[in-house]
């Protein structure tokens, strides 16, 4: 019978799975697999690749047939068998060998996460583990070494459920975000603007500057430092001005850039809100940050805790006084050189 044979750790339960790969004269057929004590059976599927799994719960010699064709496939006794551990719960944490086992990874005596790293093809199994995500979500020593790593976080990028895993952590999150690869993981953001609705989304704001278009909101969307957003002269006790922008489908944002100044005459921003909304109308305020203090243009980064939430609509809300300390007066308006919003779709 032209077969092929591979005996594997199962992913759990303390079996062995033997895939059976069989010919195409097989489509559709039942495949017997028994040991003259138990039986296990399984239709071959009709098309490719015609393969079937069978979890073997003992060592010994077991017969693979359909109709009058059968070979055998010897399960030594010395093949072990190994139940899973949870990585949802198992401790301790930060063990490489647990983490391996956790991906059913067996042949490996890796002891350091250097020796991981090294391994291109572990570390891409490892990752691609959900079970292993969850124990390396929980094993934060280990989150400076692998967010230094390019390879590890384009494998993390490439996998919604590790990638959610460990942002939602705030070890991880907060590596991730100071990584620079961090646009490996994070790889949704504005895109470069070349007007208020191009190439796609929209940005609003709450004013410009004397209705210029030259300080049109989109400005601060469009990858030039020289441009920007001038927002609308206030002149208030507690005046606020924001910026905000739609994206196409709801994104989960994580990290907020900024470039901001006085150059135009501005005033010193004292507080930055992230707002979100689902509907475009009614916004909520999900964190705050209070800026360096500037008298000329400032880089500012903050990590944003949203909670797994996704939402199309971000909205940046400033507030601020001129450098006296007192209200701000009506010459004054807000300058935002660049802004970006980083997150996952």
């Amino acid at each position: 019978m032209p077969n092929m044979f591979k005996c594997t750790l199962a992913s759990g339960g303390g079996a062995i799975v033997l895939t059976v790969t069989c010919d195409s004269v097989f489509a559709g057929q039942t495949i017997t697999c028994t040991d003259g004590t138990t039986t296990l059976t399984q239709i071959c599927p009709s098309t490719s690749s015609y393969t079937v799994e069978f979890k073997i719960p003992n060592a010994g010699i077991w017969t693979i047939s359909s109709g009058t064709n059968s070979t055998s496939v010897t399960i030594p006794s010395s093949a072990e068998l190994h139940d899973i551990p949870n990585g949802s719960t198992i401790t301790p944490t930060d063990s490489i060998q647990i983490w391996l086992h956790c991906a059913n990874i067996r042949d490996k005596s890796y002891t350091t996460i250097t020796q991981v790293l090294n391994d291109a093809s572990t570390l891409q199994a490892l990752i691609a583990s959900n079970n292993a995500a969850d124990y390396m979500a929980r094993s934060t020593a280990w989150a400076s070494d692998i967010t230094a790593d390019p390879s590890a976080m384009l494998f993390i990028g490439l996998n919604d459920y590790c990638a959610d895993s460990l942002l939602a952590d705030a070890t991880w999150l907060n590596a991730i975000c100071n990584s620079i690869y961090f646009e490996s993981v994070l790889n949704v953001k504005v895109p470069t603007m070349t007007s208020a609705t191009a190439p796609s989304g929209e940005v609003s704001q709450s004013g410009v500057f004397q209705n210029q278009s030259r300080y049109a909101g989109w400005k601060a969307f469009d990858g030039d430092n020289r441009t920007g957003w001038l927002s609308s002269n206030v002149a208030s006790t507690s005046p606020i001005n924001w910026i905000g922008y739609e994206f196409t489908t709801p994104v989960k944002a994580q990290k907020l850039s900024i470039l901001y100044g006085n150059e135009w005459g501005a005033f010193n921003i004292t507080k930055i809100e992230v707002q979100t909304s689902s509907d475009g109308v009614t916004f909520t305020t999900i964190q705050e940050f209070t800026p360096t203090a500037t008298t000329s243009q400032n880089q500012e980064d903050y990590i944003i805790n949203i909670n797994n939430n996704k939402k199309k609509y971000y909205r940046i809300q400033f507030q601020g006084y001129n450098a006296s300390g007192a209200a701000i007066e009506s010459k004054y308006a807000v300058s935002i050189f660049t802004a970006q919003i980083y997150g996952r779709a």
